[in-house]
């Protein structure tokens, strides 16, 4: 089965030699996407904006690699903090929309504090 590896150059993805987004197969695996703009080059410390921010990175990797946030089936997400899971867990919600894809929390903390939340989706393949 051919594998196709992507990085949207993110500096934290080069330091320790990863992959953004996996595609193999059918199956499209996105690696903790957080709230950093990898365009602007900045992440703002407000939480709605980050929930946005995150959501947008997602859109980016179906561009990259053919799967956004309507082919979502697993998603795990990870919050510093109970407050920021309840600011953002309600935004979450519009995002997601009517995908009925599975979904868990976490709040274990974050290794760099500015990042208010960090999420690992994965995504089934579609032919364009």
């Amino acid at each position: 089965m051919m594998q196709k590896l992507i990085s949207l150059g993110s500096k934290f993805r080069r330091k320790f030699d990863c992959s953004h987004i996996v595609i193999e197969g059918k199956n499209v695996f996105v690696s903790l996407t957080n709230s950093f703009d990898n365009v602007a080059g900045i992440i703002l410390d407000d939480t709605i904006h980050q929930t946005h921010q995150t959501s947008r990175n997602i859109e980016v990797v179906r561009s990259e690699g053919r799967a956004g946030i309507a082919n979502v089936i697993s998603a795990c997400c990870i919050f510093p903090d109970a407050a920021a899971w309840e600011a953002m867990s309600a935004i979450h919600g519009v995002i997601f929309g009517d995908n009925c894809s599975t979904a868990i929390s976490i709040i274990p903390g974050p290794i760099v504090p500015q990042i208010k939340m960090k999420i690992e989706v994965t995504a089934r393949w579609r032919r364009i």
